[in-house]
């Protein structure tokens, strides 16, 4: 989440020198956002 409180999905790659690329960022279809909502409110209980 970004200090919006909006939600990103991010694809990554470690690499061997201690960093971390960033191969793409999107906002999440709202299939996506459902998951994510449900995954966390379950995990509060």
């Amino acid at each position: 989440m970004t200090t919006n409180q909006r939600l990103f999905f991010v694809a990554h790659a470690d690499g061997n020198d201690d960093r971390i690329r960033i191969i793409s960022a999107r906002a999440p279809t709202r299939r996506e956002t459902y998951a994510y909502q449900e995954r966390s409110r379950k995990n509060q209980c």
